[in-house]
């Protein structure tokens, strides 16, 4: 089979870390989304800590750095350290793998991306933020701080910074500087959760949360030692990194759980300057290609989007341009609709007939006027996309979800696509990408099932692979229970038929194509699914 880019049209590529153990080793750390990193500034490293039940497991992710102080992951899972000593920002990949990213003097205790990859760096000691762009350069962007300490930025771009010296919190608001928060006792570190609600430590205070006007709670936690920094995972735990606990020599870091019990994390650190929580992988962006026929053999997408606000999609039926790939049979004149409970919410011929301007925007066009897109902002629910043939003509096809949110409050949290499963590059094949960072992943195929949902000429004897972007397979299975059956079933989402295959996989942040195939080059209506699993 012919190596066609089908995850969106253009393929990168992050290996997964299952591959990346084998290849570097058993005792080589990788980032994984959850796990919290510290910077560690008198002996030079960053550690990883992987949560338990009544502390965490650590080590270390990255070690000969000279006095590093703040920490920012990027969406790709990149990590990015202040190493102070040297007067550099540098990158470290999932895999640990360190790069000189940019030239910036100072000591940088707070630093976060903005959604257009710009890093912001709060310097402490010139009492002054910068920003670099997403290839380093250097921008100056605000002065006469007074201790700028922890920094965040919100989902709609506000920026908020502690003062230490002045003992407020700060905004930025389209860079009007404004007093978000006084009244605090030299406060230090500051965290932002996933709806966008700030918390504030101070350094030998109270932990507290901070309301949309800026007023702050009720201590949720008080007597902290030298608290320098405040960091928050995706289930409400809450961390504050300590060098001067009351009854502890070393470092500490305490944890904070939802229930507001409380308890050391970790205890084995010399001098903690700061702490980033690894992202946790999200679903960006989804497409699936097939053989289009006629009647109810058409290119049948559904996916789930979930979160707590309204997600921007662009959705776009491709065939023309396939021809481009090398694809042979390209559906000449493909038609989209969007569906959700028996209604459409739009269709389209050709994408220039409506909202060209707003698609062109996105950068994610098609580029053959002959291909279709719609352009919506949906609530959480339930979708359909069905690419047919104007007028049944018949061909290959491509159907693609684009995420538009630049913030992971909502998500596509699932794919679902039946087609025509054919032999050679007449398979159906699905691309996901995933941002953010690991991201456990289940895809099945589905055939034999299909039957009892009145599906005519279903896939008997389905196999799956999962493939990275340069091809390399990730992941194979032709009979779930051959391979991970404890694991798939404790998913709750197993595959009914003993014939049918799933993959169970730690995925870091990139581009990924499940291919599903007839066993001995049967054909009929498959079914591949891409689940993200919590």
């Amino acid at each position: 089979m012919k190596n066609i880019p089908c995850t969106l049209r253009a393929v990168g590529l992050a290996l997964t870390a299952t591959l990346l153990v084998s290849v570097l080793g058993e005792n080589t750390l990788l980032a994984a989304g959850g796990d919290l990193y510290l910077s560690d500034t008198t002996p030079g490293n960053i550690e990883q800590a992987t949560p338990t039940s009544n502390g965490s497991v650590e080590g270390d992710f990255a070690t000969a750095l000279q006095g590093p102080y703040g920490l920012a992951f990027d969406k790709g899972g990149n990590l990015f350290v202040d190493n102070s000593g040297a007067g550099t920002i540098v990158k470290i990949t999932p895999n640990g793998s360190k790069s000189t990213f940019a030239n910036e003097p100072g000591r940088l205790n707070g630093m976060a991306f903005d959604a257009n990859g710009n890093l912001f760096v709060a310097d402490y000691d010139h009492g002054s933020i910068d920003y670099l762009s997403p290839k380093g350069v250097r921008n100056f962007w605000a002065f006469g701080l007074n201790q700028p300490a922890g920094l965040v930025i919100d989902h709609s771009g506000n920026l908020y910074v502690t003062e230490r010296g002045a003992n407020v919190v700060t905004k930025y608001t389209g860079g009007i500087r404004s007093v978000f928060t006084s009244g605090l006792v030299a406060p230090t570190g500051l965290a932002i959760d996933d709806v966008g609600v700030l918390y504030v430590v101070e350094e030998n205070g109270a932990l507290y949360k901070l309301a949309a006007n800026g007023s702050k709670s009720a201590p949720i936690a008080s007597g902290f030692g030298g608290a320098t920094a405040v960091a928050i995972d995706a289930t409400g735990n809450i961390y504050v990194a300590e060098n001067a606990k009351a009854g502890f020599k070393s470092a500490v870091t305490e944890r904070i759980k939802p229930d507001g019990s409380r308890g050391i994390f970790t205890a084995s650190n010399q001098n903690l300057q700061a702490l980033a929580v690894a992202p946790t992988g999200h679903l960006l962006n989804i497409s699936t290609r097939a053989t289009i026929q006629g009647g109810d053999n058409v290119l049948i997408a559904g996916f789930i989007t979930t979160g707590n606000s309204t997600m921007g999609l662009l959705m776009c039926g491709i065939g023309p341009s396939l021809t481009g790939f090398g694809v042979t049979n390209a559906l000449q004149d493909p038609t989209i609709e969007l569906t959700s409970g028996g209604a459409s919410y739009g269709s389209n011929d050709n994408w220039k007939d409506d909202e060209p301007s707003q698609i062109q925007a996105t950068g994610l066009a098609p580029t053959d006027n002959r291909e279709s897109a719609i352009l919506k902002y949906i609530n959480p629910g339930a979708y359909t996309t069905i690419e047919r043939g104007k007028n049944n003509v018949t061909g290959i096809g491509l159907v693609e979800v684009y995420n538009l949110n630049t913030v992971f409050n909502s998500e596509v949290a699932n794919l679902s696509t039946r087609g025509f499963v054919g032999t050679g590059d007449n398979a159906l094949i699905a691309g996901f990408i995933i941002g953010g960072g690991e991201a456990t992943i289940l895809v099945r195929a589905i055939g034999p099932s299909l039957t009892a949902f009145g599906v005519s000429g279903a896939l008997q004897d389905p196999t799956l692979t999962v493939r990275d972007a340069n091809g390399f397979p990730v992941g194979f299975d032709n009979d779930w229970k051959q391979h991970q059956q404890a694991q798939i079933q404790a998913t709750g989402i197993a595959p009914k038929d003993d014939r049918e295959s799933a993959c169970l996989i730690n995925l870091a942040a990139g581009s990924y194509t499940a291919v599903v195939s007839g066993v001995g080059d049967t054909t009929g209506v498959g079914l591949v699914e891409v689940y993200r699993v919590k």
